[in-house]
């Protein structure tokens, strides 16, 4: 099964859809995906969403407290989330293009990309910029798609410019100065639905897709199990990076 999202665009895509239609009520999996890295943020600090989408990942980071920016390329997304958070002085949404770290500042506990970093095509400039925001011992959450070998016409009609490996975002974070507190594969299930939807060249908003997701949703919470071999592989990769401390 595979689990197809485009929290912001970057890079265009083919001209349509870039995201399943069934992505924003899957619920269940962004809960997941979210478990997969809340446990490493730090709570009651500033925190910044980079490319929030549809705003699911907006409303659980509201959960650690403190100031939330959420930021997103889409002024139709921007205005959807505002008016979800309408009155909640602790949110600022906010229209920008990637992440302009000269207009923020460095003042974040927490900065969050799920999706976002293969749509740009100077990641590593996006990885700087993500180490500008923070404050000395602030937190970045990398959440990206693994295995170059399963990019496919999905990847490309959603605007990807890559997959990654393990090694390579390793590297990438490293390099723009961040410390690797965790890394490692999410979706080990997903790993063979991605595959296999790139053997049959289904669509990213497909009626093949979406049922794929509203199935894989519905059991999310059984296909946890099979997290005991993310060691192997998945379909996604997650990584959690700090900025050092100033000595």
């Amino acid at each position: 099964m595979v689990f197809m999202e485009t929290e912001g665009q970057i890079k265009p895509g083919s001209g349509g859809p870039t995201m399943s239609r069934s992505i924003k009520d899957a619920k269940a999996y962004h809960r997941w995906v979210y478990s997969s890295f809340e446990k490493w943020l730090h709570h009651g600090g500033a925190t910044l969403e980079i490319g929030a989408g549809h705003g699911e990942y907006s409303r659980m980071l509201t959960e650690l407290g403190g100031e939330l920016t959420v930021t997103d390329i889409d002024p139709t997304a921007v205005d959807t989330i505002r008016k979800m958070f309408e009155g909640k002085e602790n949110v600022s949404v906010v229209l920008m293009d990637g992440l302009e770290s000269g207009r923020l500042g460095e003042v974040f506990s927490n900065a969050v990309a799920v999706n976002i970093m293969e749509h740009i095509e100077d990641d590593s400039a996006f990885a700087s910029s993500m180490y500008d925001v923070l404050k000395p011992g602030g937190r970045a959450v990398v959440f990206v798609p693994a295995f170059p070998f399963l990019y496919s016409s999905m990847d490309a009609e959603a605007g990807h410019y890559r997959r990654y490996t393990a090694r390579g975002l390793r590297l990438l974070l490293e390099n723009a100065g961040f410390s690797i507190l965790n890394l490692r594969y999410f979706n080990f299930v997903g790993f063979f639905g991605w595959y296999v939807n790139k053997l049959t060249r289904s669509g990213v908003d497909s009626d093949a897709t979406s049922a794929q997701v509203r199935l894989f949703n519905a059991l999310a919470p059984l296909l946890k199990m099979f997290e005991i071999f993310r060691w192997l592989c998945g379909q996604s990769l997650v990584a959690v990076a700090e900025k050092p401390q100033t000595r």
